[in-house]
């Protein structure tokens, strides 16, 4: 939630400040009243004092008296006259504004207001304070107080009542009350006290101002910074839980929608389907056209995916060209069939990629969760060995787990257990099959080939392991052990008096490591063989991935001397346009075009046509394959230098072969000396 405290804390402070004001207000009028009201106290006891000194000893004894006198003619007495001229020439000097006698039974026995002489006024409390002695004062504001002559209408009045003694020691004879005007002291307080609340409302205000801008100032820091978290929480969110390529959920969030929908079907005993799907030869396409080639392919395969099912299934991408699809409320024999199809149907259709029309196939894989029965981990695994059980049968297929599945999986894991031991246990061998020269027949080449003596299996084929060395990086060493021992057997050879170029068949990795030619010249110089009686064999498909570095690393290998050849050629991606680019001595041509050549027009038409291109580049070329009489007459009619095949012979564990060197070299003999 964004914090927002910009508008709360204004309302607040503003209210607060009003309130202040209002309280400050009152406090300061109070304070200034208090003050005004002793001052004016004061002033009035000697206002008192100077009346009673002047007037009261003149007339005492007449209004101690007054009470006897009916109130009408106490009113128009002479005397009450008398008083009254006399306390108006002392008020005309003064600022006093009325006077009032008591006696001490409460009777008004004298006022400047005619009309309020003999009021009774024995229960007003400041009456009843002086009687005892004490001074009494209060102030009345402007229209507050109405006088019955109009003298102090609209003014703000102090009456202070004061007792009257003829000196201290004496007692109190009678009551005295002075309204003194104090409109214009009230009007300077009043004008003072808006000054000083009009200032502290300035004041008020600024600091408001200040605290607000400061206030929305860190509020604007507060909500970037929550803006920035909650970015950044998307963030790791995207990367934790999707696939940056083709925007898919991963592999991590298809654990936790496992686990939840396995929850789900445990409470409501339903099923659900996992169903796992890989691309068939989609490392062909990465190295042939490149990995950016191969991404927007799989980022349309994954859009057709989403495509393809409903809105409550679930497409995850959890490895390079693996996907795997969740799958509920299915009726599971024709629905998942459906699905299926629907996938395999959709992936095949044609995909354009830098101009070049791309055919995918896949491998599907399918296991249904039982709830109460399966663990939803083996489901995934079920399903994961079905698929690849498709793989092993040549894919664009799909399959249900089941048993036999999963033994054949727990038997391809001991394999892999194994693999991983055979360098260090020696089980690694090398066959060679003989390379021939087409003219006469003679032994000049040997491609070394490898093969593994698997502990309890006996010899197994690379065909079967090598992809297993590929995808777990033991390719590097184990193709570093077949380059050197390839060489120390040819130099064995060449000490029994056989000069032939043994060829070695090199990896993408091998290939593309950094040390690779530094191995190369490292083996060469151990084991004392002459650089030109070593071949390599590269792929085309190695060498189109990243032309400019192919290039490079060739030229430094023709730097040392060793013969380079491409291998398979015909088959991969590259055009004849990258010949005239690498510095290759050596074609081969694969046996996919030697197999009928005797008998298809356009296999014929092919590779004699390779030959002569082969020819005109002054390149040597090489057709593997051969295994007939009608495949070596017509390829030896084409021009082929070297033949390779099993009509000359399998291939060989050195022992055998060199007794092959022998025989050939027995018979050529023979035949010359005929």
């Amino acid at each position: 939630m964004v914090y927002k405290p910009t508008r709360r804390f204004f309302i607040v402070f503003a209210v607060g400040s009003f309130l202040a004001i209002v309280v400050l207000s009152v406090f300061f009028r109070e304070a200034s009243v208090e003050t005004l009201i002793k001052n004016e106290t004061r002033s009035n006891v000697l206002l008192t004092r100077i009346f009673a000194d002047s007037i009261w000893p003149k007339y005492a004894n007449f209004l101690k008296a007054a009470h006897k006198l009916p109130r009408e003619e106490l009113k128009s007495h002479n005397l009450i006259k008398k008083i009254s001229e006399d306390v108006a020439e002392k008020m005309a000097r003064l600022n006093v504004v009325k006077v009032k006698i008591y006696d001490l039974e409460g009777l008004t026995v004298f006022s400047t207001e005619p009309k309020q002489v003999g009021a009774d006024k024995s229960n007003n409390h400041g009456f009843q304070r002086a009687k005892k002695g004490e001074i009494a004062s209060e102030i009345t504001f402007r229209n507050e107080m109405y006088a019955f002559e109009n003298i102090i209408v609209d003014r703000n009045i102090i009456s202070s009542y004061l007792p009257i003694r003829r000196d201290e020691q004496s007692d109190i004879e009678a009551v005295f009350e002075l309204y003194s005007d104090v409109t214009d002291l009230v009007n300077r307080l009043d004008s003072n006290r808006n000054q000083i609340v009009m200032l502290i409302s300035l004041v008020l205000m600024s600091l408001s101002t200040l605290f607000y801008l400061t206030v929305k100032r860190a509020d604007a820091i507060i909500r970037a910074n929550q803006q920035r978290h909650e970015l950044d929480k998307a963030t790791i969110y995207y990367h934790t839980y999707c696939d940056a390529l083709t925007q898919l959920p991963n592999r991590v969030s298809f654990q936790e929608q496992l686990l939840s929908i396995a929850d789900r079907s445990q409470n409501s005993q339903q099923k659900f389907a996992v169903m796992c799907l890989n691309l068939d030869h989609f490392k062909l396409i990465n190295n042939s056209l490149g990995h950016s080639a191969g991404d927007m392919l799989m980022q349309v395969i994954a859009k057709r995916l989403k495509d393809g099912v409903r809105e409550l299934d679930n497409v995850f991408r959890v490895g390079g060209d693996e996907f795997i699809v969740l799958l509920e409320d299915l009726n599971y024999a024709d629905g998942l069939i459906g699905i299926a199809r629907r996938f395999i149907s959709e992936i095949a259709e044609p995909i354009t990629i830098h101009g070049r029309d791309i055919e995918m196939t896949c491998s599907i894989g399918i296991d249904v969760f039982t709830p109460g029965i399966d663990h939803p981990d083996v489901t995934v695994r079920n399903a994961d060995a079905a698929m690849r059980r498709v793989k092993e049968l040549g894919g664009q297929q799909y399959a249900f787990y089941n048993e036999s599945m999963n033994i054949k999986a727990l038997e391809r894991l001991d394999f892999e257990v194994h693999l991983k031991r055979a360098l260090s246990q020696n089980e690694y061998q090398l066959y060679y099959q003989p390379r021939l020269s087409s003219d006469d027949e003679q032994i000049v080449g040997a491609e070394a080939l490898l093969r593994w003596a698997h502990p309890s299996r006996g010899i197994i084929s690379p065909q079967e392991f090598i992809p297993y060395l590929e995808n777990n990086g033991l390719i590097v060493p184990v193709g570093e052990w077949v380059l050197r021992t390839a060489c120390e057997q040819a130099v064995f050879w060449h000490k029994l008096g056989y000069n032939i170029r043994v060829s070695v068949n090199i990896s993408a990795k091998q290939f593309r490591s950094e040390r690779f030619v530094n191995m190369v010249k490292s083996i060469l110089v151990q084991t004392s063989l002459p650089p030109q009686n070593l071949e390599l064999e590269l792929t085309e498909s190695l060498l189109v991935e990243n032309t400019h570095m192919a290039i490079n690393i060739m030229n430094a290998l023709k730097e040392i001397g060793v013969w380079l050849s491409i291998d398979d050629f015909g088959t991969g991606y590259s055009s004849f346009s990258y010949l005239k680019q690498f510095p290759v001595d050596v074609l081969k041509i694969d046996r996919s075009f030697i197999i009928d050549v005797a008998n298809n027009k356009k296999d014929a038409a092919i590779t004699h046509a390779i030959t002569t291109l082969a020819h005109s580049l002054n390149l040597g070329v090489v057709a593997e394959g051969v295994e007939n009489i009608e495949q070596q007459k017509f390829l030896r009619s084409c021009g082929y230098h070297e033949l390779q095949g099993f009509l000359f012979s399998k291939p060989l564990p050195a022992p055998q072969f060199e007794k092959l060197l022998v025989e050939k070299q027995y018979s050529y003999l023979k035949a010359v000396h005929q």
